[in-house]
C-alpha cells in the first residue's frame, strides 16, 4: 500500500477522533485536546506500521470506549461527582484523573500539573500500607518495597 493512502488512512482516524472530542467539557478540550490529537495521531501511525489497517481500527475502537468512559467523568467532575469514590481529588497540586493501578503497597494515579500542564503518574502508599508501617516492626520492609516499586516504575519509563 502507497504512503499516501495510509496517509488518508490515519488522517480520516483524525477526523474521527476530532469527533469524539466533542464529548468533552468544552474547556477540557480546550486545555488537553491538542495533547489529545497529539497522542492519538501517534497510536494510530504506530498501529499502522505494526499492525496494518486493522490496528488503526483497534485504536479506534478502543478510542470510542476510552472517550466515553472520560468524558463522563469529566462531566461528572465538573458537577462535583466523583466516580473514583475511594480515590483522592487532588494530591498536594496535581489533580487526579484516574486510578491506573494498584500495588503491593501503594497506589498509582494519573494525574496532572495544573503549574506545567503536564499528565504526571502519582505513586501513594496505600491506606492499609501506612497503617502496617506505623504499627509494624516491618516498616523498614514497606519502606523499602515502596521505594522498590518506584525504581521499577522508573525503568517503565
Amino acid at each position: 500500500m502507497s504512503a499516501n493512502t495510509s496517509q488518508n488512512k490515519i488522517l480520516s482516524s483524525t477526523t474521527f477522533y476530532k469527533l469524539l472530542l466533542n464529548f468533552y467539557p468544552a474547556e477540557h478540550r480546550e486545555d488537553y485536546g491538542p495533547w489529545m490529537m497529539q497522542l492519538f495521531q501517534d497510536m494510530c501511525r504506530d498501529a499502522r506500521r505494526d499492525e496494518g489497517h486493522w490496528g488503526i481500527v483497534k485504536v479506534m475502537v478502543r478510542m470510542v470506549f476510552d472517550t466515553t468512559k472520560n468524558a463522563a467523568i469529566e462531566h461528572l467532575d465538573k458537577k462535583g461527582l466523583n466516580l473514583m469514590k475511594d480515590s483522592p481529588t487532588h494530591i498536594g497540586r496535581y489533580k487526579v484523573k484516574d486510578l491506573l493501578g494498584t500495588g503491593g503497597v501503594s497506589n498509582i494515579y494519573l494525574g496532572h500539573d495544573p503549574e506545567t500542564n503536564h499528565s504526571v503518574a502519582l505513586k501513594v502508599m496505600s491506606g492499609e500500607t501506612l497503617s502496617k508501617e506505623l504499627y509494624s516492626v516491618d516498616s523498614e520492609e514497606i519502606r523499602q518495597l515502596f521505594f522498590h516499586e518506584a525504581e521499577l516504575l522508573k525503568e517503565l519509563k
